[in-house]
């Protein structure tokens, strides 16, 4: 089972920021009985079979789709029981029903969701070998196979992906389904943002690379965890298309930027001054591509709120200065200042074209800007 940050891509950064729950950032999901897939990706499996979309008899497709539909309106809903009814047996060994709750209230915290749209269905048929893999055409006008499912040693199973917008992000979801005693249950599922303050993957992979091109290595490196986080679809679905993304971002982020070499808290140098930063990510928040990152400053005692909105407009100011070039890649930046010993903290933000934002709005929780840190 696999449970990954919402901001998959973010860097040590476990905070709300400002009200919206970032914990799972750009992916989370769990499986049963996780079989890694083969390296061979476009490499054609004999014997088992995969077919896609209008390939699969419309009877069955409906039928699947409908499946798909009620769990991940459930999903959406945030009705664990719901959606734990329509899982398998196989799921349950190894999700638990608060776990799978848990999943639900973080995906929740991102609504409201307009309506899902189905991308694809993939049937595999007679997987009786022990290959834990299939490969499968992207879709029903493809010749050769691109996509790589994993599969159990069962007559017939599916791979489902669909998608719905909410506020800030596109979120997919993929669900992998097999046939059960109560119609199409649920084995495995894994749901992330494809989409962040609306970019996709080919955007954030376009300017990551104009941005190190320029030698903007700070912004390249976001830039590429936020193409990572939109392309991955977990361990139970790959298309070729993501695993050449996900190879580019490797090999563009194999020798880390010093400001974030090893694990946190970091050292930044800020207008000559040093910060101690607990985690930095990137998100959409008003639908803006937000820079986030968490510091203590050694000059705030944690109670004084005005003390502590001087401090973090001044640290914005300081990392301006330190990264003029920030506003190519991002629309605003949120800084938050950690108490001394605890874990509250304050968050200010900047935007590129409104400057300091106010505190106003649900959206970024009601002032002051107090949360919780790691």
């Amino acid at each position: 089972m696999s449970h990954r940050s919402w901001l998959e891509g973010g860097l040590a950064l476990r905070p709300l920021i400002l009200g919206l729950v970032c914990a799972l950032a750009l992916g989370g999901g769990a499986a049963a009985a996780p079989p890694t897939p083969g390296a061979a990706l476009l490499k054609k499996l004999s014997g088992p079979t995969c077919v896609v979309d209008t390939q699969i008899p419309a009877s069955v497709r409906a039928e699947v789709e409908k499946a798909a539909r009620e769990f991940v309106t459930r999903m959406a809903a945030d009705d664990a029981a719901g959606a734990w009814s329509r899982t398998s047996p196989l799921f349950r060994q190894s999700v638990t029903f608060e776990q799978l709750g848990g999943m639900l209230a973080r995906m929740k915290s991102h609504e409201p969701y307009g309506p899902f749209s189905l991308e694809h269905i993939y049937e595999i048929r007679d997987q009786r070998s022990g290959d834990p893999a299939q490969v499968c055409p992207d879709t029903d006008t493809d010749k050769v196979g691109t996509a790589l499912a994993k599969a159990l040693s069962a007559p017939l199973q599916y791979h489902v992906l669909l998608h719905a917008d909410t506020p800030n992000y596109r979120m997919r979801v993929a669900l992998w389904m097999l046939p059960g005693e109560h119609g199409h249950e649920v084995i495995g599922l894994h749901f992330q943002a494809v989409t962040v303050a609306g970019r996709d993957v080919k955007a954030f992979l376009e300017l990551a690379r104009a941005q190190a091109a320029k030698g903007h290595a700070f912004n390249a490196t976001f830039l590429y965890l936020s193409a990572r986080g939109a392309s991955a679809l977990g361990d139970q679905f790959q298309t070729a298309e993501a695993k050449t993304v996900l190879d580019e971002v490797a090999a563009a982020l194999a020798a880390p930027m010093p400001d974030l070499a090893g694990p946190p808290p970091w050292t930044w140098t800020l207008d000559g001054r040093p910060y101690q930063v607990f985690g930095a990510n990137a998100l959409s928040w008003r639908h803006r591509y937000t820079l986030v990152f968490q510091y203590r400053p050694a000059d705030w005692d944690g109670k004084d709120a005005a003390a502590a909105e001087k401090i973090n407009r001044a640290t914005i100011e300081a990392f301006r200065k330190a990264h003029p070039d920030w506003d190519e890649a991002f629309d605003a930046i949120v800084v938050q200042a950690l108490e001394p010993n605890g874990r509250n903290w304050w968050g200010t933000g900047f935007d590129r074209e409104k400057g300091l934002i106010e505190p106003a709005g649900a959206d970024i929780g009601q002032p002051p800007f107090i949360g919780k840190g790691p």
